[in-house]
This record gives C-alpha cells, structure tokens and sequence, in this order.
C-alpha cells in the first residue's frame, strides 16, 4: 500500500504563505493499492485528479463536516460521464450518506447536487461492526468522539493495516475504545489540530502528544500527525516536529505530497 498527503489542514482552507510547507488544503489521502481509494474529501483531494478511466474511484468519508468535503464540488472526475466513483460514509442523525451530502451540495448553495453530477456516482451506506470490502481492502469503521458524529478506520491489506483517526478528541475517550481498535497498527493518521496543553474539551480534536501516548498503549509503529489548526503556521508546526523527534522516531508529521510505503 502507498499513502500520499494530498491536504493537511483542519477546519479552513488557508491562504497564508507561511502555510506552504505543511500545507493549505483540507483533509484528503490516497491510498493506492492496486484499488484507487480517497480518504475524505477535503480540498486536498483536488491534488488527485488525473487518474485512469478503467478502474472505479472510492471515496471513503468520515464525516461531511466542510472541510471534509469541499473538495467534491470542484473535483474533475465527478463531472467526467466515463468514471465511476463509489461514495462510503456512515448514517448520520438518521440520514443517508448520499442525503447528508445532498443537503450541502445542491440548492440554494450548489446549482446541482452531487448525485446529479455527470459521473456515475453511488453512494454506500456503512454499519459499525460490519467490514467493507473493497477489492483485498477490509475495513472497520468505529464512532469517533466529536460535535455532529464522525468515524475513524481501519484499513487492512496483505498483513498490513493502518488507522485514521481525524476530528477524534482523545481526552474524553474513557474507554479507550481508539486505543484497542489501532493496536498494532503499522501507521496511524492521528488529528493534531491542537498544540499540547491547549486542547479544549468538547471541540473533538486532539495534539501530537495524546496520539503518541495512544500509540504506545496501541503498539502502533509509527504515528502521522494532520489535521492542523488554522493558526499552526509552518514556523510553529517545525518547532513542534523538532519537539517530537526529540522524543519519539516514530511520529512524523505529515506535509501535502508526502508519500509513505506501507
């Protein structure tokens, strides 16, 4: 399997130039293992769009938070008739995945909505505690801990796994269910939207110091930190790597175009 970081920013896009080398755009990775599969659709995944005809697209989301999903208004292969693109996400609040979408991306915001778009677009609705297979993908989806219900994943493939756990507020997980789904993980995409010390309870995000002490209960082997507040600047952001690898060789954090073999 190989990950690319297309986006690595929380919440808002950013525009600011001292945002380049970490990155500007929302959350989006690419998972390339013989199936072509999205991990969320943040503005990121505009960095991915010339891809081959012959194969279908997956999209898997965690959430339809905006920054999650703005992407997909402007994304090429979702106006392309000749691609086909398959659509995960689980019920929220009762609504399917295409409903929640439907409901941002379409009238009075979007002139069309998305399952009005010309490619060939389905949309799957995901159950906790039932594995989708996509091709030789497994994966588990399990509730995160944040405002409006969101979800983290597993995904497993040839005796490899690795884990996604954006808009996740370790803080309050007292059961450490995080914990015992990512165990021995060989990566995981941990939310570092906040700097230790300065995580605020209720807001459903996390620092790099909470996914390193969750990696090392979980035996996870190595830790990738995304999800960057709109006010960690590239300066900050290196102050805090440089802190981390003094720590930990293990915990990297990630920066747009980033590649990782797994």
């Amino acid at each position: 399997m190989k990950l690319k970081v297309l986006g690595t920013r929380g919440s808002f896009v950013s525009v600011k130039k001292e945002n380049e080398i970490y990155g500007r755009n929302t959350s989006s990775f690419y998972l390339d293992a013989g199936t072509r599969l999205f991990l969320d659709a943040g503005t990121g995944i505009l960095n991915c769009e010339d891809l081959p005809c012959e194969k279908a697209i997956h999209i898997l989301l965690s959430h339809v938070h905006i920054d999650h999903v703005l992407g997909l208004f402007e994304w090429k292969p979702l106006y392309d008739p000749d691609r086909e693109i398959r659509i995960y996400g689980h019920r929220r609040k009762g609504k399917t995945i295409m409903e929640q979408l439907d409901a941002i991306i379409g009238p009075p915001y979007w002139p069309i909505r998305l399952s009005q778009f010309p490619a060939k677009i389905r949309f799957y609705d995901l159950e906790e505690g039932k594995t989708l297979m996509i091709d030789d993908l497994a994966i588990d989806g399990i509730a995160s801990i944040h405002p409006d219900e969101t979800y983290m994943y597993r995904i497993e493939n040839n005796g490899r796994s690795f884990g996604y756990a954006l808009d996740y507020e370790a803080g309050r997980d007292e059961e450490r269910k995080a914990e015992r789904f990512f165990r021995n993980c060989d990566l995981v995409i941990f939310d570092g939207n906040d700097l230790p010390g300065q995580e605020k309870e209720g807001y459903g995000h996390s620092s790099w110091k909470q996914g390193m002490e969750l990696c090392a209960e979980a035996k996870v082997r190595k830790l990738l930190i995304s999800h960057y507040g709109y006010d960690l600047d590239d300066a900050v952001l290196k102050a805090e790597e440089t802190a981390v690898g003094e720590l930990s060789g293990t915990c990297v954090f990630a920066k747009e175009g980033m590649e990782i073999s797994l």
